[in-house]
């Protein structure tokens, strides 16, 4: 009786952590280091981290339990299951809190550069960020670009999300193997 009483003490104090602790999400990408990028989520951080990394030209998804790695799959990329607004509505759905957006670019045609800074300065009052850095440089050489993004998503909302996208036949998360 009084290991019962325990198990379900435990699970519902994990279940309140899963409602009160974000998902902190890392996201880097370089134009200088393309096709890599880094892709780093941690949920109270020493005990779940989540990283997408790219080896040997796949994707893969590795999860750590107490910087112990339990997990190495293979992602498989279904481009031809969603279009690009289904992936926006899809991040939108989300309802990330950005913490910081920083965003450094250049190109060889500085008009390129100007519609660019733009376009973020448009979508900046949507991003809500605490930290937004839009760093155009509009006398380079040879163009480049870098993204550096820290967000918090809600664990429980993100579940639902995917329990959702995956209940739609052309809006699969897919994994390889699966």
């Amino acid at each position: 009786m009084y290991l019962f009483l325990s198990l379900i003490i435990i699970v519902l104090f994990i279940v309140f952590l899963l409602y009160t602790v974000p998902l902190k999400v890392l996201f880097n990408v370089n134009s200088a280091e393309l096709p890599d990028f880094h892709f780093q989520a941690f949920w109270l951080s020493p005990i779940l981290k989540g990283v997408i990394k790219e080896e040997h030209k796949k994707m893969v998804l590795k999860v750590y339990l107490l910087n112990n790695k339990i997990l190495t799959k293979p992602l498989q990329n279904n481009n031809s299951s969603k279009s690009f607004l289904d992936k926006i509505n899809f991040l939108r759905e989300l309802h990330p809190n950005f913490e910081k957006l920083e965003t450094s670019y250049g190109f060889e045609d500085p008009s390129i550069t100007g519609m660019v800074y733009g376009a973020i300065n448009m979508l900046s009052p949507y991003v809500k960020s605490e930290i937004f850095y839009n760093n155009a440089d509009f006398s380079m050489l040879q163009n480049y670009f870098y993204i550096d993004t820290v967000f918090y998503i809600n664990i429980i909302h993100l579940i639902k999300v995917l329990f959702k996208y995956n209940q739609k036949p052309n809006m699969k998360v897919l994994y390889h193997n699966r």
